[in-house]
């Protein structure tokens, strides 16, 4: 900020207006005297007396030092926010990490998994979509993939029981059905299934993602 400059008849005068402008006692002002005037001398103007005053500027705010934030790996943010949910559920929460190409893949055990089964599941997705973000923060290349035993096993239960429901039409009214398209792992359950299904069998059918397990009638049965 530029200091202020003020003028008058003579060094006095322009103090007393730099006071009065400012409204600080005249003894209190600090000032470089910038042109002392001259008077009027056989016909030649006066010229007035110029000070500039020097404004006290504030003095700096001391700024505590912030102090560095500790370096932490995503897999050490994940499993921080995995504890704090193990802790606030009452219950055990196990975690098994297993390293991919561009991160890790958790499988979580454990009691503390049943608040993930909730609708659907859908918890277990919000929280990777949670988790992910967390680790980003420490690596934005880093990529989870998240597991939770208790969906798995859930899952492989209703598609064991559709497996057997569906064996037991065709052991009835001997029309082949065909289940979705699955993977290797799911359609080893739906194999295992209608093994359990007098009269029926199953065959695998398709190539890649379309692969499906069609279940019909045994050839001996439709002729006996």
């Amino acid at each position: 900020m530029r200091d202020p400059v003020f003028t008058g008849t003579d060094e006095t005068a322009a103090v007393a207006e730099a006071a009065r402008t400012l409204g600080l006692p005249a003894g209190g002002l600090r000032y470089a005297l910038l042109d002392p005037g001259t008077p009027a001398v056989r016909g030649v103007p006066a010229t007035p007396a110029r000070i500039a005053v020097i404004v006290p500027t504030r003095p700096p705010v001391a700024v505590a030092p912030v102090a560095a934030r500790p370096t932490v790996s995503p897999g050490e943010a994940v499993r921080g926010v995995l504890s704090a949910l193990g802790q606030a559920a009452g219950a055990a929460l196990e975690v098994d990490a297993e390293a991919t190409s561009r991160g890790e893949r958790l499988s979580l055990k454990g009691e503390a998994t049943r608040v993930l089964l909730h609708d659907n599941g859908e918890a277990l997705e919000a929280l990777a979509l949670l988790l992910q973000r967390v680790a980003a923060n420490a690596d934005p290349e880093y990529r989870l993939e998240l597991r939770c035993e208790a969906v798995r096993q859930r899952r492989d239960e209703h598609l064991r029981a559709e497996a057997l429901a569906v064996a037991q039409a065709v052991a009835q009214d001997g029309r082949p059905r065909p289940m979705p398209a699955l993977n290797a792992y799911d359609r080893r359950i739906v194999h295992m299934a209608v093994a359990e299904v007098p009269g029926v069998a199953s065959q695998s059918q398709g190539e890649g993602r379309e692969r499906r397990v069609v279940i019909a009638p045994k050839p001996d049965a439709a002729h006996a």
